[in-house]
């Protein structure tokens, strides 16, 4: 996304972490028409733990997934998408080879908006989903024309650690801008503690997965530790192993 735009939800933002005696927040920066904006949203929430600590640099993991779509159709405000997923209000989801049909009223004008960028999921089960939108004209019968059209996108997920004696690692939810726009925060799905040493350093995510060895953390000691690292103090990385980031 870009900065440009006058309208903040339209834009990127950058998301950063500060530190106090109180704990820790997270702080969102929005842009209207390439300027920084100076005040955070939400009040700098969420808040982190209860006391001053080292943040690790915040990781974003965007959990992105490609389902292959059978069905699009649409009134003037919501579009119906038929397809076997996995995904869950809020999330972000992007349409693509979607064509239109004359015959069920799915004109050039409707593709534009459903083809049209990052949408936010409103409501899913297993097999559909819909997302709001403007449609020039609502389709009629099985609407628009599918064969070989897909749905790409996910959660949007934000790492950090902080030290909390022991080490705790936060996972948080990040809104689509839209939600982001109209005031929302990142919502804290996970908390997990672990013994590190003067806590963790930056993240990396490897894959979302329920088998086995196939969804971990990995990331280093800001301190020498026997206790982790072995029989003689050293730094050292540490890798953490579990079913589908939880």
């Amino acid at each position: 996304m870009g900065i440009s735009s006058a309208t903040a939800a339209n834009n990127g933002e950058i998301i950063g972490a500060t530190s106090g005696t109180g704990g820790q927040q997270l702080k969102e920066l929005q842009f209207v028409s390439s300027t920084l904006q100076p005040t955070p949203l939400n009040n700098d929430k969420p808040q982190m733990g209860t006391n001053a600590s080292v943040i690790s640099p915040l990781t974003e993991f965007f959990n992105s997934q490609v389902f292959n779509v059978t069905g699009v159709t649409a009134s003037t405000t919501v579009v119906t998408v038929t397809a076997n997923n996995t995904l869950a209000v809020n999330d972000l989801i992007a349409l693509s080879g979607v064509a239109a049909n004359a015959t069920n009223n799915c004109s050039a004008a409707d593709i534009a908006v459903i083809n049209g960028g990052m949408q936010t999921v409103v409501s899913a089960t297993a097999t559909n989903f819909t997302f709001d939108a403007t449609i020039p004209s609502a389709t009629t019968g099985a609407g628009c024309t599918v064969a070989g059209a897909t749905a790409t996108g996910g959660p949007d997920y934000l790492f950090v650690g902080v030290v909390q004696n022991p080490s705790e690692i936060y996972t948080f939810l990040l809104p689509s801008s839209l939600l982001v726009g109209q005031g929302v925060a990142p919502t804290s799905v996970a908390t997990n503690t672990t013994d590190v040493a003067g806590g963790t350093s930056g993240m990396i995510v490897d894959n979302d997965s329920t088998a086995g060895q196939a969804s971990s953390i990995y990331f280093g000691t800001l301190a020498t530790s026997t206790v982790i690292c072995g029989t003689t103090a050293a730094y050292c990385a540490v890798k953490l192993t579990q079913a589908g980031l939880q």
